[in-house]
């Protein structure tokens, strides 16, 4: 759990878009990256619509009604999740609800969405440190396609450092937390 929000610097931005993930732009593509793990982390509305839509149920989905900084509908959603939780999160933070939110219900044997009111696009950070080894975190890359991350040990690591230069409190605790108690 952390006490206050993380603020994205601008150091980091192009970093965020850099590191070790399988770009998907068909559905083939897709259904190949995930195989059969079963285990997904989705953030974005196009990302969970297309997931929900190819067959699959994300662990826990992320979304903000919008895509491309525009507002957007998908029915899909929407019948898939009917009472989402709602947090606000602004552009730039992970707000520390958000964050302790991901962190409560990624260990959960329930599907969990999370409606954003704001923006999303970092909530891929803390699934990815709090989702087990081997699992799956996937979000949109726009106008590129869909981009789906392996959680390993390294890339825990590399996110937990970039979560630290954003301000994450305690964070030698949740790191050994997330690289420990999620794991298997």
């Amino acid at each position: 759990m952390i006490r206050k929000d993380l603020v994205l610097p601008d150091k980091l931005r192009a970093e965020l878009g850099s590191g070790r993930y399988t770009l998907c732009r068909s559905r083939r593509s897709i259904m190949k990256a995930i195989g059969k793990n079963t285990e997904i982390y989705a953030v974005g509305d196009v990302t969970v619509n297309t997931l929900l839509s190819y067959g699959y149920m994300p662990k826990l989905s992320i979304f903000d009604n919008s895509t491309a900084r525009a507002s957007a509908d998908f029915p899909l959603i929407k019948e898939k999740f009917p009472k989402p939780y709602k947090i606000s999160n602004p552009p730039g933070k992970i707000t520390k609800e958000l964050f302790n939110l991901i962190e409560k219900n990624a260990g959960s044997r329930d599907c969990i969405a999370i409606e954003v009111k704001g923006e999303e696009d970092l909530a891929a950070m803390p699934c990815i440190i709090f989702a087990r080894r081997g699992s799956l975190v996937a979000y949109g890359l726009r106008g590129k396609g869909m981009s789906i991350i392996k959680v390993d040990a390294r890339i825990k690591a590399r996110v937990t450092r970039m979560l630290e230069e954003m301000g994450m409190p305690g964070k030698r605790r949740i790191a050994r937390n997330a690289l420990s108690k999620h794991t298997s």
